[in-house]
């Protein structure tokens, strides 16, 4: 089985959110509370501590690079913080509802955010300006957001809500497009075991029977021959969201998926 890999962090209650910097040395962690908290991995000892926000935080990722850290907030807000000395570089604000989800793309130059306003949103880290808001109007969702999550390459991202859908955006164009087909069936194929696609995170958790598996191969086929994502966004999707489950799946150039092993 599993075992504890170094030092443990106890807070005296309970865990909202964690997230590992790049080289695994430091933690992030979310309780509830209006902080966050860096840790030593090691040592298990506090680094830092996020002061800034005006209610719970519920999400925290660090970026790329690992040099700042972004939370999500039930304020509202998103914060922006620089690792080393635990300040706020920079505060997004705009979504008029709590943020329940943030990641950085893989570049971290933006993050995408979900929010109980019905939107995720684009930013620019280094401005704080928004550049996109995606709403129902535009293809998106119709209940509140509970995750945001950006395939390894940046290519594309993903919103999951509690309408019971996934979507799936180009980050280059910002349309949904691609999504309306990937996941058209994704609430018929998966929502009722699901009780409504509440993060990628669990679904990943859940998709673990050969024939849910093959359900995401299908869909991400279906969108592959039709045009709406390339060969490559198809495959780095299936991974970001399957982990080694599709490892070893690959399109060929036909658009045909090939799953070597499950």
């Amino acid at each position: 089985g599993a075992e504890a890999l170094s030092g443990e962090m106890e807070m005296g209650g309970d865990f909202r959110c964690v997230g590992l910097s790049p080289d695994g040395r430091l933690a992030a962690t979310t309780a509830h509370n209006s902080t966050a908290t860096i840790w030593d991995v090691a040592s298990g000892e506090v680094v830092r501590t996020l002061v800034g926000h005006d209610d719970l935080v519920y999400s925290v990722r660090f970026s790329p690079d690992g040099a700042v850290v972004a939370t999500a907030s039930e304020d509202g807000t998103v914060g922006i913080w620089d690792v080393d000395t635990g300040g706020c570089v920079r505060k997004l604000s705009g979504h008029g509802s709590p943020v329940r989800s943030v990641d950085f793309s893989p570049d971290g130059r933006v993050v995408v955010t979900g929010s109980d306003d019905e939107t995720a949103r684009v930013w620019d880290v280094g401005s704080g300006a928004c550049l996109k808001i995606l709403t129902q109007q535009m293809g998106g969702h119709s209940k509140w957001l509970w995750s945001v999550a950006f395939a390894p390459d940046g290519g594309m991202f993903a919103t999951a809500s509690e309408d019971g859908l996934a979507k799936l955006w180009d980050s280059s164009r910002l349309s949904s497009g691609a999504a309306s087909r990937f996941f058209a069936s994704l609430a018929m194929c998966c929502g009722s075991n699901l009780d409504g696609v509440q993060a990628l995170q669990r679904l990943a958790g859940h998709v673990t029977e050969v024939s849910e598996l093959k359900v995401f191969f299908t869909l991400a086929s279906i969108a592959v021959k039709a045009g709406d994502v390339t060969a490559a966004q198809g495959a780095a999707f299936l991974r970001g969201v399957l982990g080694k489950a599709a490892g070893t799946f690959r399109f060929d150039a036909r658009g045909e998926g090939k799953r070597m092993l499950v």
